[in-house]
């Protein structure tokens, strides 16, 4: 991730949360100059209803650095997405302009008129736009805004009266009207007459008359002159006599139907608009919403929308939102809002939906970046937009900007910089011949590549001519851990790829290393390795192992195919176990209820009322064989909703027996996929000898079906690969703890205590109450799910909300992420916790939740949002995020983060012997966790 030393505004909204309709829970905001005159803010905000991300680019009208122009594609009808159009016009920011038919060649509804210049302009009345549709246009006048419902108006002046003209370089699908064309677009009427074959053409050269054209025939468009072309069943009414004198004239007026207390007002004579261009409905008028008429698409629908608009201080913005994708776009009472907080005067709407483009320069760059995401996917083919652009020739170096490959390196590590400049503009500036400076470690310089030899706080210094800049990146020289991403491998036979090598130094903090020799090695010796290359030689499954002075990581990879089918019950079913006298069932092949292939397994039991456990089960007489590369056991099932549990019976290749669970409830109806990591202790090859499901107790008497099909395995290593284990080199990690000695305290953190498939003993309840009691000073059951235990009153039991707790200098948390994220739970929770953490003074802060943020949450952008909001806190505070799901006891480390799950009674074998809770012990101003087991 590269370091970005610019103007970068990073804010977190705590009080703007009644600024739109809906509520802000969280707001970035990205603010760079473009140039002198006009900066752009990428706002990104995460509200109750969902993302919204809206970008603005203001611009100072006062700032003689700045101009705005209409853009198109300089070719009359033509579409051209934005950032093509942008660059060939050379503008240094755009945002996509007037609405069009996507569907027919024809121009904007609007006019364009740049310098006192008409690019494009219609007759509103005779082509049906502009007030007709209730569409308005901005006029820009020595640096006033005017957006009204303005009518236009192309006359064709001559000695004997005048003739409104349809257009001015506009023409719609038919010439039924004359229509003006000047050379802005085409030097001749070639394409013209291809298109309106019965078109005739009056050519006009200063002023006077100087040429008939028959129908089909082109004529030069000389630079002081027009054509004009009409249909041929017009020429008594249009065509005048050679030499007769003949002036156009384009007048603009506000809308008296649409404001009838206007008496015709007229606006500025064309060569005094400096700049104007078509749109949508009104939004805002003199300060306050606009009430009346207006055209607005989907006004009750969120979708993308772009705006422009103006504020009391002079300044034009430029704002799209984006919609229909990961942002949620807005309606039109929400953009009033979006207004409202900008303080705008007037507002209009330009085209929106897919067309809504935004692109910029970034600060110190040469060429625009598309900085919206259109909802395309890509941006449109639009009509035309609005040019930003700076009057200003490049001058000197006033600004040195230094971005760098990352902000935290290794000893002997390369960092890139990517070094810019601007002038006092804010225009960028080629730079070359600078000089480059490290302070505070030792470091060699290669034109820009740093690569620092010493540890400690780098400051990094670009000098040219006067002009200076700095960055500091932090040099580590000691790493606690490394380990290899991703930690599981597939890989084709005969195929490479490239291993990245992670260290993890005494901060927390992840840095790959890519020219720190790791020494890595293949167990099984199926692989040909090359540097941090690995190409496969073979198939079959293997754990490469690196290795950086003592610090180690290992990885699992497989050759080949990961998931291998084992059995599929066509042409063998196990056999039912027998009925007793509380237990009857039966087991057969269906072809009615399958997953795939010609049949199924079909097993259905009836327990009959017993407050003891009763079990049901299919005998596999015929072996399921487990390879010796399986990892995992997989099988497709389909329940009828109970909430019986589903086991394996396996026999490994010394003869001992495992029971693994695949399913704590059959709460489902549909077909499930089911898998389960087989546990390190199941020695290949082995075997699937029953299948069996169970009921704890039966208060009444019941009949389930279950059907199994598509028994496979995955293929892997079993070894402690594939779970994030971080904990291996973490300094606050201990194996076990000493006693507790005065002023230490302990608080332990427990996963489950109840599961659905464990019937607890009160034996098993006091073993599970001794061990939580022992030391702790502070109990906390972070799982829903809980037995009745003896725990005394320094138990808090988790049930769900938000809540906090305070023990000594630990800031307990918990946070309700049940239904896959902190907005979709309880939207309220962001404010709370924001609260909380801001006003908190603890040292250690613990924060249990259902899910983690960087894996579990359905939005991944609110979990990667969500850590870095807490990572700022990291770097004076010991964060643990706390989850307990699945089976295993995990640790991730990143950006001094502790990601811990803890998964309580939870485990496929159901056996309390290797339950565990996590334990924290406080000592002074530090904190250090263990696992601990029950027994």
């Amino acid at each position: 991730m590269k370091a970005r030393h610019l103007l970068l505004a990073l804010i977190i909204a705590l009080n703007v949360n009644s600024i739109y309709a809906f509520e802000i829970l969280h707001q970035s905001s990205e603010v760079q100059n473009v140039t002198k005159g006009v900066v752009h803010t990428k706002n990104e905000y995460l509200t109750t209803s969902g993302w919204l991300d809206i970008n603005i680019l203001k611009i100072d009208l006062l700032d003689e650095n700045v101009n705005i122009t209409p853009i198109d594609a300089m070719v009359l009808d033509q579409k051209q997405n934005l950032p093509t159009m942008a660059s060939n016009w050379g503008a240094v920011a755009a945002i996509n302009g007037d609405f069009f038919s996507p569907n027919d060649n024809v121009p904007a509804f609007g006019p364009m008129i740049s310098e006192g210049i008409p690019r494009q302009v219609y007759s509103t009345d005779l082509a049906e736009v502009g007030p007709v549709m209730n569409m308005a246009t901005l006029v820009l006048e020595n640096n006033k805004v005017l957006m009204d419902y303005i009518d236009m108006q192309v006359q064709i002046i001559s000695n004997t009266g005048s003739i409104i003209a349809h257009g001015y370089n506009k023409v719609g699908v038919y010439l039924d009207n004359p229509v003006v064309f000047d050379n802005t677009y085409a030097s001749s009427t070639q394409q013209l007459v291809s298109k309106y074959p019965n078109a005739m053409t009056m050519l006009v050269q200063d002023n006077k008359v100087v040429a008939h054209m028959l129908a089909g025939e082109p004529v030069h468009i000389p630079d002081n002159g027009y054509a004009i072309m009409f249909d041929d069943d017009r020429a008594r009414e249009v065509l005048l006599p050679i030499g007769s004198d003949l002036y156009i004239d384009i007048k603009a007026s506000i809308n008296q139907d649409m404001f009838p207390t206007v008496t015709n007002q007229t606006l500025p004579s064309m060569h005094n608009i400096d700049f104007s261009i078509g749109g949508g409905g009104l939004i805002f008028k003199d300060g306050a919403p606009y009430l009346g008429p207006a055209n607005i698409v989907g006004a009750n629908v969120r979708n993308p929308r772009t705006l422009i608009a103006n504020t009391a201080q002079n300044e034009l913005l430029l704002i799209t939102v984006d919609g229909r994708g990961q942002s949620i776009g807005a309606t039109h009472e929400e953009v009033i809002q979006i207004l409202s907080s900008l303080r705008v005067q007037n507002a209009m709407y330009l085209d929106g939906g897919g067309s809504t483009t935004m692109v910029a320069r970034n600060e110190g760059e040469f060429v625009n970046t598309l900085q919206n995401t259109p909802s395309d996917g890509m941006p449109r083919q639009i009509i035309n937009g609005i040019g930003v652009f700076t009057n200003n020739a490049t001058g000197n170096i006033s600004k040195i900007l230094i971005e760098t490959s990352t902000d935290r390196t290794y000893i002997n590590e390369d960092v890139v910089l990517d070094i810019k400049a601007v002038d006092s503009n804010g225009n960028p500036v080629e730079i070359s011949d600078y000089s480059i400076q490290v302070v505070g470690v030792d470091a060699t310089i290669n034109n820009n590549t740093i690569t620092c030899q010493t540890g400690g706080k780098a400051l990094i210094i670009v000098e040219k001519a006067g002009v200076q800049a700095t960055a500091e990146i932090n040099v580590s020289d000691n790493l606690m851990g490394i380990e290899i991403e991703p930690n599981t491998i597939d890989i084709a036979p005969n195929a490479s790829k490239t291993l990245q090598i992670y260290g993890t130094d005494q901060s927390g903090y992840q840095i790959e290393l890519k020219n720190t020799k790791v020494d890595i090695k293949d167990t099984q010796n199926i692989l040909n390795i090359n540097g941090k290359t690995i190409t496969s030689s073979s198939t079959g499954t293997t754990t490469i192992e690196a290795s950086l002075g003592n610090l180690t990581a290992r990885a699992s990879v497989v050759v080949g195919e990961k998931i291998l089918p084992i059995n599929s019950f066509e042409e063998y079913i196990p056999t039912w176990g027998g009925d007793t006298t509380q237990i009857t069932g039966s087991v057969e092949a269906t072809t009615e209820v399958k997953h795939h292939g010609e049949q199924a397994m079909q097993m259905t039991y009836t327990f009959k009322p017993s407050d003891n456990k009763q079990v049901a089960y299919a005998t596999i007489d015929n072996p399921i064989y487990l390879p010796n590369d399986t990892l995992s056991l997989n099988m497709w099932v389909k329940a009828n909703n109970t909430t019986d549990t589903l086991k394996v019976e396996i026999i490994d290749a010394r003869g001992n027996v495992h029971f693994i669970t695949m399913a704590q409830m059959l709460n489902f109806t549909n077909w499930k996929y089911l898998s389960v990591k087989l546990p390190a202790e199941v020695e290949m090859p082995a075997r699937v000898s029953k299948i069996y499901t169970y009921a704890q107790t039966t208060p009444i008497e019941k009949t389930s079906t279950i059907y199994i099909d598509n028994l496979s395995i995955s293929r892997g290593s079993r070894e402690e690969t594939g779970i994030e284990d971080d904990y291996r080199y973490d300094t606050k990690y201990r194996e076990q703890f000493d006693e507790l000695k005065a002023g230490e305290y302990a608080v332990n953190i427990m996963g489950p205590t109840l599961t659905h498939s464990l019937k607890l003993t009160d034996i098993m309840k006091n073993q599970i109450s001794t061990a939580l009691l022992k030391d702790a000073s502070q109990i906390i059951l972070a799982s829903a799910n809980n037995a009745d235990l003896n725990l005394g009153n320094i138990a808090s039991v988790v049930t769900g909300g938000y809540g906090t707790l305070t023990h000594k200098d630990v800031l307990s948390i918990n946070l309700d992420t049940s239904s896959g994220g902190i907005r979709t739970t309880n939207a309220t929770q962001w404010l709370q916790i924001k609260n909380t953490l801001e006003a908190a003074s603890q040292k250690h802060i613990i924060i249990t939740t259902n899910k983690n943020p960087l894996t579990q949450f359905t939005d991944t952008k609110e979990g990667i949002t969500f850590h870095n909001y807490l990572s700022e806190f990291a770097k004076t505070k010991n964060i643990f995020v706390v989850t307990c799901s699945g089976n295993n006891t995990e640790v991730q480390i990143k950006d001094g983060i502790r990601y811990i799950n803890t998964p309580g009674l939870n485990n496929i074998q159901d056996d309390l012997g290797l339950a565990t809770f996590l334990q924290f012990k406080v000592v002074g101003n530090e904190i250090y966790y263990t696992f601990k087991n029950i027994e």
